[in-house]
């Protein structure tokens, strides 16, 4: 006879070795992306950034997708970037895809560009040189939504920019964008602690679908905005959402209200709301943040119309 603490024992060997495998199967993954590459297929970096440069580099973002080289599933960023006046004979291009705690850098390799010399009236800069291609294998990412920078190692030394771009990594996919998801979170009576604004309300295109670009930044006054959790929120005579945001640093905040003594950079907030999740009707735009400690609601005057 089986005692029922030899079987519960026997139970938890089975799961310590069912989990064993499965975190084995997750490495094992891992070391795949990385170890059997294939042709053209970028390198996952690990080099140190230099401070954001600002609108020294001039870039465009051509494709962000899917693709296929050999028996590899790949993403691909392909673009071209230059610092502003200075030659990119000897550019090296590297993408930086930044997600709350995630950031991957993947180097790229040249696409000549013919057409940038022309465009940019420069025929001494060697701008043919500043197109790229990224082929980095999606396995190495978490799940996430990802803000690009793009960061030049050239002759006078590293730059870098974070870019208004945004992608999306999702079960092995990659989409250029992202959408705001619809969260559920608890209504509290409207407060005075928020100082916001909202400076961008545009329709827009994201995964293929129609959503409404919400932009701006927010903080609760007094306190710093390391750590806070913003929201968009709708609200009409019979409905109210919540829908998240990307949050991006916007030093300048902190330097415009530098006289309170509050780090405001992590401030800046970006959403995507899908149009197709929202029910026809006249709504206000408020702000909700949720910290540790504190909850706060603001509603705007600013409005939308869906």
């Amino acid at each position: 006879m089986i005692s029922a603490h030899s079987s519960s024992r026997r139970w938890l060997t089975h799961l310590c070795i069912a989990l064993a495998f499965i975190l084995y199967m997750a490495s094992a993954d891992f070391v795949f992306e990385r170890v059997l590459t294939v042709e053209n297929e970028s390198h996952l970096m690990e080099m140190e950034l230099p401070k954001e440069s600002g609108g020294t580099i001039k870039f465009g973002i051509d494709d962000i997708s899917n693709t296929k080289i050999m028996w590899k599933d790949l993403g691909k960023i392909k673009g071209w970037a230059f610092v502003a006046g200075e030659s990119a004979r000897n550019n090296k291009t590297f993408m930086l895809l930044t997600s709350g705690n995630h950031a991957y850098i993947f180097d790229s390799f040249t696409d000549l560009r013919g057409d940038l010399p022309r465009t940019f009236n420069e025929s001494d800069l060697f701008l043919e040189n500043a197109g790229f291609i990224s082929f980095f294998a999606k396995g190495l990412m978490e799940d996430g939504i990802y803000r690009l920078g793009i960061c030049i190692k050239n002759d006078s030394g590293m730059h870098l920019l974070y870019t208004p771009q945004y992608l999306t990594k999702e079960k092995q996919k990659i989409y250029r964008g992202f959408l705001s998801r619809e969260k559920s979170v608890p209504l509290i009576p409207e407060t005075d602690g928020i100082l916001t604004s909202i400076e961008v309300i545009n329709s827009s295109i994201e995964r293929g679908e129609d959503a409404t670009e919400i932009k701006g930044w927010a903080f609760i006054d007094g306190i710093d905005a390391t750590g806070n959790c913003i929201y968009v929120v709708l609200k009409s005579e019979h409905r109210i959402y919540f829908f998240d945001t990307v949050l991006y640093k916007r030093k300048e905040v902190t330097q415009y209200f530098h006289y309170k003594g509050f780090n405001f950079d992590h401030s800046g907030f970006t959403s995507h709301v899908p149009q197709k999740s929202v029910e026809k009707g006249i709504y206000r735009i408020g702000i909700y943040i949720e910290t540790p400690d504190r909850k706060e609601l603001k509603f705007t005057d600013k409005t939308l119309v869906f």
